[in-house]
This record gives C-alpha cells, structure tokens and sequence, in this order.
C-alpha cells in the first residue's frame, strides 16, 4: 500500500535552507568516510549559521546526572524563573550524531513556546554504545531526573518528553518501559520526524531517499547498521519500536515531515496508536525535510510545528 503523500515542490523557504546546506557541504568528505568524532564535528558545523542570533531565556544551565553506565550530560532550558513543568528532550543524529549543542536552537524553541523547562538528555551514542545500551541509559536518566526534579527545578509531577529523529526512537522505547516502572510519570510526548521502525521497504524510503532530501535510505541503513549488535537486533520492539504493545502510553503529537523518507514512519506510527487506543495528534508537514526543526529561524513552518508542539503539552 502506497501511504506516501505527494510531495512535488518544496517549501520556498526550506528550499532555500536545503541549498545553503548544499554550499556548505560543497568540498566535505562524505560523513561515512571520517572518524565518528569528524562526522559529529560536521555536523555541528553544518548547524552553525542557525546557531548564532537564539533566542534569549532566563537560563541554561549544563549539568550531569548519574546513569547506569557513565555521568549523563543534560543542558537545563529554564525559559522563566517560575517554570517548573519539565519536557525531557532526546536530539536526533542516527544514535551516532548530535548533541545539545546540534539542537540548542530547537530546545530554545521549545521551552520558549511551550513555557516548560527542556531538559535536553545527551544520551551515549554509537558506535561506541551499541544497542540497547543507550534505551537503557535513557531508562534510568528519566527516573533519575524525576527523583531529583526538586534539585533540578522542576515538578516531577508534570514530566512530558520530547524527540526528533533517532532521539523519538530512544525517548519511546524508554517511555514504553516506564508504563510498568513508573506508572503515570509521563503526561506527554511529542516526536518529530521519529524512526519507528526499520523495516526500509516503504514507498516513502523508495520515493523520498534518494538523496534529492538530504537523508538518504542508504544513511538509515548504515545509521542502523551502526547501532545494532546483529541483525536479528533490527526487529527487536525496543528498536522496532511500531511493533511494541503501545497500550497505555501517553498521548502524543506525531509530527512528520512531507518531504522526508522517513515519513511513513509517522504515518504507520499513527496508525499504530490509534489501534492501541492512545490519544494522539499527527500532523504532516508538506514540503518540509528532515531536520526542519533546526532551521526555525528561517522556516515558517518549522516555528508552526514548534508551537503547535507546544500547545499539545500544554493542553496535557
């Protein structure tokens, strides 16, 4: 069943920030032809001209947290003295790349729109931490944040959590576990362009990834590749995460990007909510790529979704 929806033309804006990027990867290696460390650097550079007029908050603050493994980076977006309501926020970067610093802007965003703290999770990643290592670490890092919410400033009673890409995988398999830890703990979440699945044999894969959207089926394969053990690993739930008893999670904002190959990620994700009952919007943005989140300050529509997000944990 073809569950792609047409995309003919980008958003002029996003067109425009997809050609920037293009000059500034003009004369790059390929990020699969470097050390892991060179493709992370790349990739906060290619952030930088979005990383340098953001939007002021009351404060930010880095700090770590014990996890099972190491000291757990976080970076606290605190947008006014009186927030207390907490979204915990899991970067996107193929659970090799990214970092705070990648998604400075976008937590700002967030934690401006939605009024909550962000508390942004700089979770291990491969391939130095293979699966399920960073699902567990991720586990703990949410029941370590909520018993110590009053140090860090927050009400652990009004818990939601957040994610883009590779970080909505995490931060879902990591929710699914706490329906039986810590029953009721997260109000809400809200994911955008998630991976859900690993199946790369969907029409939005076949359609969108050829590399005319920047991320490409051959990446996620090799993203994939990266993070798992073995093979037999890309079919676990806690990966797989469409294939999980999503019962009793709570409701969510699904998010997705039109010009994106991961699309049908979404579309199935969605669907998958709704026959396990979980209350939940999704929203497509046509003409947008993957990514879009990092470039609201010149993308519209990127700052639409970001306030449309904040609302839904508003409202929850």
């Amino acid at each position: 069943m073809n569950e792609t929806r047409a995309v003919d033309v980008l958003d002029p804006q996003m067109r425009r920030v997809f050609d920037k990027l293009v000059e500034l990867g003009r004369g790059q290696p390929n990020r699969w032809s470097v050390p892991i460390e060179t493709a992370r650097q790349m990739m906060l550079d290619g952030c930088g001209p979005w990383l340098t007029d953001s939007p002021a908050l009351h404060a930010i603050e880095n700090r770590a947290v014990d996890g099972p493994f190491r000291p757990v980076p976080i970076r606290i977006y605190r947008p006014t003295v009186a927030a207390r309501a907490a979204l915990l926020y899991f970067h996107g970067g193929g659970w090799a790349l990214g970092s705070p610093d990648t998604h400075d802007e976008v937590m700002r965003r967030l934690a401006l729109a939605s009024g909550h703290v962000v508390v942004g999770v700089d979770y291990a990643k491969a391939p130095e931490w293979k699966f399920p290592k960073p699902v567990d670490e991720s586990i703990a890092v949410i029941a370590t944040i909520a018993r110590q919410a009053d140090a860090l400033g927050i009400d652990a009673r009004r818990l939601t959590f957040g994610g883009d890409s590779a970080g909505a995988n995490i931060v879902v398999a990591a929710a699914q576990a706490h329906k039986s830890l810590s029953p009721g703990l997260l109000k809400a979440g809200v994911l955008f362009y998630g991976v859900y699945d690993t199946d790369l044999d969907t029409a939005s894969y076949f359609q969108l990834g050829d590399g005319r959207f920047g991320l490409t089926r051959d990446d996620m394969d090799r993203y994939i590749a990266l993070y798992v053990e073995n093979n037999d690993q890309r079919r676990d739930p806690r990966l797989a995460v469409v294939n999980s008893d999503l019962r009793g999670l709570p409701p969510l904002g699904i998010y997705a990007a039109g010009a994106d190959p991961l699309l049908d990620d979404s579309t199935r994700f969605a669907a998958a909510l709704a026959l396990a009952k979980v209350p939940y919007e999704s929203v497509v943005y046509d003409g947008l790529c993957h990514g879009f989140l990092r470039y609201a300050a010149d993308i519209d529509r990127a700052q639409q979704a970001i306030d449309r997000a904040a609302a839904f944990l508003r409202a929850h």
